[in-house]
């Protein structure tokens, strides 16, 4: 049976796709060479990130920005009151025909998007057959540090607490973009107070995103962002920076930080 992709992409198409986006993605969408792909972010004006993804440059007039499925239709919403006033459009695109994959090595051939943990890579051009290895995709993206959000989590932290400015997925040097001063002043003059970890539970237990993090004290340290995968039950979460110096000690103690993505 056919599993569906996780990912899927908006497609931006039209003379000022560029325009548009270099107006709203943390990312330079401008500088960006036709054929390559970077990490880049939605927010809002208080700096918060909504969606995170990759802007993909097929040409100058045919964008897509790549995310998780369940973000496509609030990139829409967020996006659609600047794409009324501008001559480009937007239209979800399946990704249903490429298959993920974390191999560097062979020519893969066909189309190929790098989003840095994985590679997204025509079928095509490998094997049609071949089933999408979901869990490992998984695994790979929270090792990566790059979280899904969602109801609960979209539009709450900043990047910079969420450590996604430690992963590229910002330009300091571009110009305007929705939130740009709150996340230059924070980069620039101030210090995030919270940062992302991976986290482990020893066993598969009922953990929800958005579900708070305590310490061993009973205060509230964080928020579990995304996570959930079978086997080893991996989850990222945002936290005080306070609560890891020296270690992070949380209730009930069968957590354990698996790695932080931002020095203290």
């Amino acid at each position: 049976m056919t599993q569906r992709h996780p990912f899927q992409a908006l497609r931006i198409v039209g003379p000022d796709a560029v325009k548009t986006l270099q107006g709203q993605m943390t990312c330079d969408v401008q500088s960006l060479a036709v054929g390559a792909t970077a990490p880049g972010l939605l927010c809002d004006i208080r700096g918060r990130v909504q969606i995170v993804g990759w802007v993909h440059k097929l040409s100058q007039t045919d964008l897509w920005i790549i995310t998780h499925s369940s973000a496509i239709e609030p990139a829409l919403a967020r996006l659609r009151p600047y794409l009324a006033f501008s001559k480009s459009k937007a239209t979800v695109l399946s990704l249903e025909h490429w298959v993920a994959t974390q191999s560097r090595g062979g020519n893969l051939g066909g189309g190929r998007i790098e989003l840095g943990f994985a590679t997204l890579t025509d079928a095509s051009s490998i094997d049609a057959d071949q089933p999408l290895d979901m869990e490992g995709l998984a695994k790979a993206q929270l090792n990566a540090g790059v979280p899904e959000l969602g109801n609960e989590t979209r539009a709450q932290y900043t990047p910079q607490a969420l450590s996604l400015d430690q992963s590229g997925f910002i330009s300091f040097t571009k110009g305007c973009y929705m939130g740009q001063e709150i996340i230059a002043r924070l980069h620039y003059k101030g210090q995030a107070k919270q940062t992302l970890v991976l986290l482990q539970q020893a066993y598969d237990g009922d953990v929800n995103d958005g579900q708070l993090v305590f310490d061993n004290k009973g205060a509230k340290v964080g928020q579990i962002i995304s996570g959930g995968v079978s086997g080893t039950v991996l989850f990222l979460a945002c936290v005080n920076k306070s609560a890891l110096a020296p270690t992070l000690e949380l209730k009930p103690a069968d957590w354990v930080v698996v790695k932080r993505f931002s020095p203290l």
